[in-house]
């Protein structure tokens, strides 16, 4: 079975093949994809704050995204390097 990371690239890149209907799905998993798309060579601090920026650009350009709905994953150093240390 391959590693979280890599699960998590490959779930991200077949979103992408079935083509997100809106913008705000292409900007989701663009999101998503700065976290997972290095996680083989990329420290887990950089990738953490990759995503970081990611979800806090989305929160300001989709003002109506709860905080509550971005994910946990985003919000917590420990969440991150949890994924990191089973890799």
């Amino acid at each position: 079975m391959p590693p979280p990371l890599k699960r998590g690239l490959d779930a991200i890149e077949k979103g992408e093949a079935i083509g997100p209907k809106t913008q705000r799905e292409r900007d989701w998993l663009a999101a998503l994809k700065e976290f997972y798309k290095d996680y083989d060579k990329v420290d887990q601090e950089h990738a953490h704050a990759e995503l970081r920026e990611g979800m806090e650009r989305l929160a300001a350009k989709y003002p109506d995204t709860s905080r509550r709905n971005l994910p946990r994953l985003a919000l917590t150093r420990r969440s991150t390097t949890s994924l990191w240390n089973r890799s």
